[in-house]
């Protein structure tokens, strides 16, 4: 399996590992970036807001090309961009072992060490880590978890499609429903996955899965 479809199949599983997107800090950050009030992010605010990698992977990001980066889109771009090789080279030796990876790293890292390891010293140094960071950037991007709940398929989550998901989505449904129109949109839903993590979401809901058998 090539390293890129080996990150696919997990992917989608760590959102909020790495305190993704649109907390309360978060939301005054989208704003800041928004200068215009619209509730979207354009290329030309990007850029004039002196974020370098942001205007750089504008692109990257703007997963329906309509030029501007929504709430969930910018919640994406969040994500990718705290994963920082230091974070994991703990011991402060220049690389990431095998075991920094399984203790520190995001399951996507420790998962694929070996397809990254290229020179088989056990040991992923920044050029190797650069190599999965971008890879895992393109899964991020690429990525529409949105779409396990949306089973209608109509680009939002209603109450209904999130009773058949972990007990935690519904149980907290109304309090991410900002807006009170009944569904969860792109950014609302980005908002409760960040706070609740992906990965833990999927361990419950297969919890709940098994206690039903």
């Amino acid at each position: 399996m090539d390293r890129k479809r080996s990150l696919a199949l997990v992917a989608g599983l760590l959102v909020g590992a790495y305190g993704t997107a649109l907390s309360a800090g978060q939301d005054i950050q989208f704003e800041r970036y928004d200068r215009d009030g619209d509730g979207v992010i354009s290329l030309d605010e990007a850029k004039a807001a002196d974020y370098e990698v942001l205007s750089e992977r504008f692109e990257a990001y703007d997963e329906n090309g309509d030029g501007a980066l929504t709430p969930g889109e910018f919640a994406r771009f969040e994500e990718t961009r705290k994963l920082d090789f230091d974070d994991y080279d703990v011991d402060g030796d220049g690389d990431i072992s095998a075991a920094e990876a399984e203790e520190y790293g995001p399951e996507e890292l420790s998962g694929n060490f070996e397809e990254y390891d290229r020179d088989e010293n056990q040991t992923l140094d920044r050029d190797e880590f650069a190599q999965f960071e971008n890879d895992y950037a393109e899964q991020v991007a690429e990525g529409d978890r949105l779409e396990r709940y949306d089973t209608n398929g109509d680009g939002v989550v209603s109450m209904e499609e999130a009773r058949e998901g972990p007990a935690l989505l519904s149980e907290q449904f109304e309090e991410y429903d900002v807006d009170n129109d009944g569904n969860l949109d792109e950014g609302e839903f980005a908002r409760f996955e960040a706070d609740h993590g992906g990965k833990d979401l999927e361990r419950k809901r297969e919890r709940q899965t098994d206690g039903m058998d």
